[in-house]
């Protein structure tokens, strides 16, 4: 909650700052118009650094989700646990070894809870995340 109170006030004061230097040094009147113009670009920029700053809900529940190769991005299928079934077997069978981190943090259950036979869990639908271009120089 403090880090959105941070940003919001860097996110007035970033505009202040420009018409500032803008001025001269002097922060004039504005006119209507202008603050106007001032409070949607806030709010732009607001929306845009949010967004960019926020993690994805499954990234900020497990570093595992956070840096692996994958994105969660929607259901691919709802399956019933079978008797003697736990989550570590359900990810080695349908998405792979060492995938149970995905299914932990889209259930929100442990892989080390036992799971009810008849308990319906989601499957991930996962992208893989690509990977950022290095500048050319």
């Amino acid at each position: 909650m403090r880090n959105r109170f941070y940003i919001a006030i860097i996110l007035i004061l970033i505009p202040l700052t420009a018409l500032a230097q803008a001025s001269g040094g002097q922060i004039r009147r504005s006119t209507k118009a202008q603050t106007q113009k001032v409070k949607r670009e806030t709010v732009k920029q607001s929306d845009a650094l949010q967004s960019a700053v926020q993690l994805d809900k499954y990234q900020q529940m497990d570093n595992r989700v956070r840096y692996g190769s994958y994105r969660i991005v929607g259901t691919a299928q709802v399956i019933k646990a079978k008797e003697g079934e736990n989550l570590k077997k359900i990810a080695n069978r349908l998405l792979g070894p060492d995938m149970e981190c995905y299914l932990e943090v889209y259930n929100g259950i442990k892989a080390s809870d036992p799971l009810i036979e008849g308990q319906e869990i989601k499957i991930p639908k996962l992208e893989y995340k690509k990977k950022k271009e290095a500048p050319i120089e």
